[in-house]
């Protein structure tokens, strides 16, 4: 298992999988990777956000960084 912290955005076959994401003022948060939207032209690259376990939306991009759990 990967339990290294992360700056880079996943990838697509990261699609539904846990992560805890720590937010820009330190904050830890947990749910599952979410494929919401992708970006145009040949080079598609998935646009993530994660569900958090309390049902609400964070977008990976904002986090300052994340792991697999």
């Amino acid at each position: 298992m990967d339990f290294e912290w992360h700056e880079d955005p996943p990838d697509w076959k990261d699609n539904g999988r846990r992560v805890e994401v720590q937010s820009q003022d330190g904050s830890v948060r947990q749910g599952v990777l979410d494929i919401v939207d992708q970006t145009p032209g040949p080079d598609e690259v998935p646009i993530f956000e994660v569900i958090a376990d309390d049902g609400s939306a964070l977008s990976i991009y904002s986090a300052k960084r994340w792991r697999f759990l």
